[in-house]
C-alpha cells in the first residue's frame, strides 16, 4: 500500500515543473531534480526508521536451558 502511495507522490512530482520550484540549484534536468529528490526523501525515511526502531536481542528458550544445565554442573 505504501509503495503505491510513493509511486503516486512521484508521478505527482514529475508531472510538476521542478524548476519553476526550485530553479537551476539541485540540478539542471527535471530527472537530476527527480533523483535528488528521491534521494533526499530515502536518506529522510532511513534516517527516521533508524532512530524510531531499537533492537531486541531474542534468545531461544533452549539456549536459556542449555546454559542454565552447563552452568550448574561447574
Amino acid at each position: 500500500m505504501m509503495v503505491a502511495v510513493g509511486n503516486l507522490i512521484c508521478y505527482g512530482a514529475g508531472a510538476l515543473d521542478l524548476e519553476v520550484v526550485f530553479g537551476d540549484r539541485i540540478g539542471e534536468t527535471q530527472f537530476k531534480r527527480l533523483t535528488i529528490i528521491a534521494a533526499l526523501a530515502l536518506g529522510l525515511a532511513v534516517g527516521v526508521t533508524c532512530w524510531a526502531v531499537s533492537e531486541r536481542v531474542r534468545v531461544s528458550d533452549e539456549w536459556v536451558a542449555a546454559d542454565a544445565s552447563r552452568d550448574a554442573g561447574y
